[in-house]
């Protein structure tokens, strides 16, 4: 079953993203099954190259959902994990993962929580030089997808000190408790009441 990835809009703006939502065009579509995705959930101010993010960059966990249209029961529950970064070429790809392999979560109570990352890809965008920056800046999206179950989603919401790792080919990152954005968990638990507590 196909998602399609969400990638935060306003990527590079300053300021803290915004969690948003969205529905799926399920006009033209034969299939039984409404999407809701979602995009602004960093995990965290803090850059995997250890600075802070004073813009919308970052790396993302997002909830998503599978619905199906004629009986509104969950059938698929997700987190795309998206990083926005760059490469610049005086210094190279210093917030980027490789390839995304792997999120796990500690919670607090009870074992990890190890998710394993499909449809993961890099891509990037269109050079950008200026003759007033230290080199060459080029975009750059690593994307993957999570698949998750209620219960593992339910631990996330009601963590009470959570810690993130995510792993790629190239280099992987911890997130401890005191790095979590303050509306990460929240914006988990809204996504859940609005679209997927009354499809269970």
């Amino acid at each position: 079953m196909a998602v399609t990835l969400a990638v935060p809009a306003s990527a590079g703006m300053f300021g803290a993203p915004k969690f948003t939502i969205k529905q799926s065009d399920d006009r033209f579509s034969a299939d039984d099954r409404t999407i809701w995705t979602s995009d602004g959930n960093r995990i965290s101010k803090r850059s995997v190259a250890g600075g802070t993010h004073i813009d919308s960059k970052g790396v993302f966990l997002n909830p998503g959902v599978v619905v199906s249209r004629t009986t509104g029961k969950v059938k698929l529950l997700t987190l795309a994990l998206v990083n926005l970064t760059e490469r610049i070429s005086s210094i190279g790809t210093l917030n980027a993962f490789g390839r995304p392999r792997r999120v796990s979560f500690i919670t607090g109570e009870g074992a990890p929580i190890v998710l394993e990352i499909t449809n993961a890809e890099q891509r990037f965008g269109e050079v950008h030089c200026s003759e007033y920056a230290i080199g060459c800046t080029t975009p750059l999206i690593e994307s993957g997808l999570a698949v998750l179950d209620v219960e593992q989603y339910r631990r996330l919401m009601a963590a009470s000190a959570l810690a993130i790792k995510v792993e790629g080919s190239d280099r992987a990152q911890v997130y401890e408790a005191r790095d979590i954005e303050r509306s990460f968990i929240p914006n988990l638990t809204a996504f859940y009441t609005a679209h997927v507590a009354k499809g269970l």
